[in-house]
């Protein structure tokens, strides 16, 4: 079966704000945005709480506490809670949850908040919802966005919400994209987001602390104490990168995906959809008007999230978080296509932050630092895929061969002196084979694979006799009349010959 594609262009001159709107766009077109939410949950009512009881001297935290009885038919929401001498001191709203109604009493037992042989007791709140916007997302727009004035200069973001299993506790992934400057955007994932922007910028008990920000405990969902630390604070007016509010997680530019090479080029999101999983999307960046001689000097950042359920993991205890970028060598003499899976999101690029822990993927990952002692050893996990038609000499022995036979070309070590192949050394012609691969794993470094590309999606080990051939996305490769490919992202050799990889998307 065929895919289908489909493009969301911005003309040269864009601003920031665009690339939100055209994802937004895009998102829309595939209808991956996720129902809207409302009734969510922003504020404790200082009046009407009691309990809670003093456990000894206690000063212990207690994350993304859920209620245990509720007076009305909210869901979802949560609750940081702090003991200082034994007494609660602060809470906060964590997860805004939905459904509920202003006046709605949640009760959260003893045992949750230090035990009852300890002293603790009940604790009952009294709850307020958002009475301003009161609605988030919907299926024609992102969850939240935020488009600053300052379009050219600010670092406008939005959060998308991913549907994967709604019938799980948490089912869904909230996926934000924020521009860090004109050519560079940083993706970062969550299992919930809090889109509610208090009225006053200072934290406050009984509220949802600083936002907008991503929900869930300290060092399973967040490097940070959710509410209370206003690092983790989505903000689009910062025009200086010294300030620690901006972007997702920080300063670090770890994070950040190029996506263009400067406004002064038409900028496409294409999008390529699977007819055989409509959940498999590849997406990519790329300024078709801007001059190039191979591929990756106008096609930008590739990449897949990862959307798919499977019977590895529950996702009543974890939510997907994984993204796969699609990455070509800068070597032009050694083809290679490096598929990199951060298994907790991009933010684990960043040194010195903890991953998402309740990410499933995270379960293939090592905790170790790098080497260096900044940038975490396992930041993501890849497969690095070789061109076996290029003669050339690839050092190491971490990559991933295509089984290719060619009784025509020459091998490289040819005219060494340890000898090596000649063309009267070759085998039969009925021993060549040069297919086209399918049943590609997401991630071969993840063992079991949890899950495989459809076949529609292929990688190609190509020799094309001309050198300097500029292949781009887009290109095609014909096998038959009923079966062409499209070309998304490659790699390749262009002197004496041209070789490579590919990879492609069914269109006929």
């Amino acid at each position: 079966m065929a895919i289908t594609t489909s493009q969301y262009i911005i003309n040269a001159g864009w601003a920031r704000t665009d690339t939100i709107d055209q994802l937004e766009k895009a998102w829309t077109a595939i209808s991956w945005n996720g129902a809207a939410e409302s009734g969510i949950v922003t504020y404790i009512s200082a009046t009407n709480v009691g309990g809670g009881g003093t456990v000894g001297t206690s000063a212990t935290a207690f994350y993304d506490v859920r209620a245990n009885i509720t007076s009305g038919v909210g869901t979802g929401a949560s609750f940081d809670l702090y003991r200082s001498n034994g007494a609660i001191y602060g809470k906060y709203v964590n997860r805004t949850g939905t459904g509920y109604t202003t006046g709605e009493v949640v009760t959260i037992k003893a045992d949750q908040i230090g035990g009852a042989s300890n002293g603790a007791t009940d604790l009952i709140m009294t709850l307020k919802i958002d009475a301003g916007i009161g609605t988030y997302g919907g299926t024609n727009k992102l969850f939240a966005k935020d488009n600053p004035t300052s379009a050219n200069n600010g670092k406008p973001w939005g959060c998308a919400k991913l549907v994967v299993d709604e019938a799980k506790e948490y089912g869904n992934t909230y996926r934000t994209f924020q521009m860090h400057n004109d050519t560079q955007m940083e993706m970062c994932v969550g299992s919930g987001f809090m889109p509610y922007t208090s009225p006053s910028n200072s934290l406050r008990y009984n509220e949802t602390g600083y936002g907008p920000r991503f929900e869930g405990s300290f060092l399973l969902d967040a490097p940070y104490q959710p509410p209370g630390n206003g690092i983790a604070r989505f903000r689009s007016d910062m025009s200086s990168p010294g300030d620690s509010y901006y972007g997702c997680w920080g300063l670090s530019n770890n994070a950040r995906e190029t996506i263009a090479s400067s406004r002064s080029y038409q900028l496409d999101l294409n999008v390529f959809r699977s007819g055989l999983d409509p959940k498999f999307i590849v997406w990519s960046y790329r300024q078709p008007t801007l001059s190039s001689t191979k591929l990756r000097d106008n096609t930008f950042l590739t990449y897949i999230l990862h959307n798919y359920t499977g019977d590895l993991w529950d996702l009543d205890d974890q939510f997907l978080g994984g993204v796969t970028t699609i990455v070509p060598t800068t070597d032009d003499s050694r083809p290679i296509l490096e598929f990199r899976t951060f298994p907790c999101g991009t933010v684990r690029k960043l040194s010195n932050y903890y991953p998402s822990k309740r990410s499933a993927e995270a379960g293939y990952m090592s905790w170790n630092e790098g080497e260096n002692g900044t940038m975490p050893y396992s930041s993501y996990m890849s497969t690095s895929y070789k061109s076996t038609n290029c003669q050339a000499t690839y050092s190491g022995n971490h990559y991933a061969g295509i089984y290719v036979r060619n009784n025509t070309q020459d091998d490289p070590y040819v005219n060494r002196s340890d000898g090596g192949w000649n063309l009267s050394d070759n085998l039969p012609d009925s021993t060549n084979y040069n297919a086209v691969v399918k049943g590609i794993p997401l991630q071969a470094a993840f063992i079991p694979t949890p899950y495989y590309m459809p076949d529609d999606f292929v990688l190609i080990d190509f020799h094309h006799n001309a050198p300097s051939a500029n292949i781009q996305q887009y290109d095609t490769v014909t096998i038959s009349g009923s079966e062409v490919y499209t070309v998304i992202q490659g790699s390749y050799d262009q002197t004496g010959s041209t070789d490579g990889i590919l990879f492609c998307a069914r269109t006929t």
